[in-house]
């Protein structure tokens, strides 16, 4: 899941990007079919190029951004009550944050799934009870909707309505709806699909979508244009065309929401050179080599690359073999006995928060160190590091007096929750040991973060 997360979020990154670029450099661009290649080129590029880099074995990790050795274990978070100065029964939640990002994100996956197969469907019964209208040489020109709907094409076909048919708007309306399946408009919507239910909590994927409809109207507007349509004339038809609901998702609508936008565009006469719109999408695909230069760094790994992060996927095999070597990932990863949920219970059960630390009202998130040996017993257990406050009056939920606490009192609380940190690892029972593509027993390092709460 940690990956998998890594992956949205550096997706999602690459799509800020490219809206940046398109909101800055390209909006007023009249080059349409080079901005609708811009889109494909964002939303594949961002889909894609993470995802290659995330399925390279020897990536680096976020544990080894912030250099922290061995593998990094969830948080523990241990949650105190204070109750008038004096220890009462600890509270110990765990949890991934990661897990609870997946599954936020899977339920909003699965309501815009839900929400994109109920706009299907509704398609599916506005086409099921259309006529095929044809042509005099027989072949199929469109298909009649009934009456108050908007026209739409959906991939080779074009829907009309049957109140549109005898007006003097039916002309630029065909021209406009061929434009759309001549160029495969619902195609583009058809690719960008599942990434939007990939990005849909990212405000730049809509918006980059709505450009890209945009876009997509822009070049059906210049297709009436270029086929003698007047200008003003074709304008006002627009703004006289009702305001109904779109027809789908993947459908490409006579009639959209940003009709200012659509005149505004087709006022716009062409000033900038052709060097120079080349040049601004030249550099509107700049955050292509920013994903892929990350990819490369992401294979290439950092100078000490002693650190990974857990991982469900198995990790590459260093071959090496010595007494006192210490491996970073392995064949076979060591694990508690019972796995990691009777790993965390194990430690729910046995942990305490120190008594001079609630009194002073200290936390702490501790970074420990240790080392699985060959027999599965620890050793090398130290604090790598320790991030310590010392809670206000206001943040509790308990009341106390208030009263001046020297920093040698605070200094010995921040050294108890180290020690009890030490102590409860120390007092694990032997884990099963790592093994190495060989079968054979390896030491392995790992680092578990204890966070010590008051509430």
């Amino acid at each position: 899941m940690k990956a998998f997360i890594t992956y949205l979020i550096a997706s999602g990154t690459g799509l800020m990007l490219f809206y940046l670029i398109d909101r800055y450099l390209l909006q007023r661009n009249t080059m349409y079919s080079w901005h609708r290649g811009f889109y494909l080129l964002a939303y594949m590029g961002s889909a894609l190029l993470p995802l290659a880099g995330l399925l390279l074995p020897d990536r680096i990790s976020v544990a080894e951004v912030l250099r922290i050795p061995g593998i990094l274990l969830d948080e523990l978070v241990f949650v105190q009550h204070p109750a008038n100065g004096v220890s009462s029964a600890a509270e110990l939640t765990t949890f991934s944050v990661t897990d609870i990002l997946f599954y936020i994100w899977l339920t909003g996956s699965v309501y815009c799934l839900c929400v994109t197969s109920i706009k299907l469907f509704r398609l599916y019964n506005t086409i099921k009870d259309s006529t095929v209208v044809k042509d005099p040489n027989g072949a199929i020109a469109y298909y009649i909707i009934p009456e108050g709907n908007t026209p739409f094409s959906f991939f080779r076909r074009i829907y009309l309505p049957l109140d549109m048919t005898d007006k003097p708007i039916f002309k630029n309306v065909l021209v406009h709806e061929t434009a759309h399946i001549r160029s495969l408009h619902s195609l583009d919507l058809l690719l960008c699909l599942p990434v939007m239910l990939l990005q849909w909590w990212n405000p730049f994927a809509h918006l980059l979508l709505r450009n890209m409809r945009n876009n997509h109207e822009f070049l059906a507007d210049r297709s009436v244009l270029c086929n003698g349509a007047d200008r003003k004339k074709y304008q006002y038809e627009l703004l006289s065309v009702s305001m109904d609901a779109t027809a789908g998702y993947l459908c490409c609508n006579y009639q959209s929401n940003n009709l200012k936008k659509r005149i505004m565009m087709m006022n716009t006469e062409k000033k900038s050179s052709l060097k120079l719109s080349i040049l601004r999408y030249f550099t509107a695909v700049l955050p292509l080599f920013l994903l892929l230069a990350g990819s490369n760094l992401l294979k290439a790994g950092v100078s000490s690359p002693s650190l990974r992060t857990e991982s469900d996927k198995p990790a590459p095999v260093i071959r090496q073999d010595s007494t006192k070597q210490v491996f970073n990932y392995c064949k076979v990863r060591p694990s508690f006995p019972g796995g990691n949920n009777a790993l965390y219970q194990y430690l729910a059960q046995n942990i305490q928060y120190p008594k001079i630390a609630i009194d002073n009202r200290v936390e702490g998130k501790i970074f420990l160190n240790f080392i699985v040996e060959k027999d599965g017993s620890l050793s090398d257990i130290q604090v790598l590091k320790g991030n310590y406050r010392r809670l206000e009056e206001k943040d509790l939920k308990a009341d106390k007096t208030t009263q001046k606490i020297s920093p040698e009192t605070i200094k010995q609380a921040e050294k108890e929750l180290n020690t009890e940190a030490i102590r409860v690892v120390k007092s694990m029972p032997k884990w099963e040991p790592g093994k190495d593509a060989d079968g054979k027993p390896v030491r392995v390092e790992f680092t578990l973060p204890i966070n010590f709460k008051l509430q």
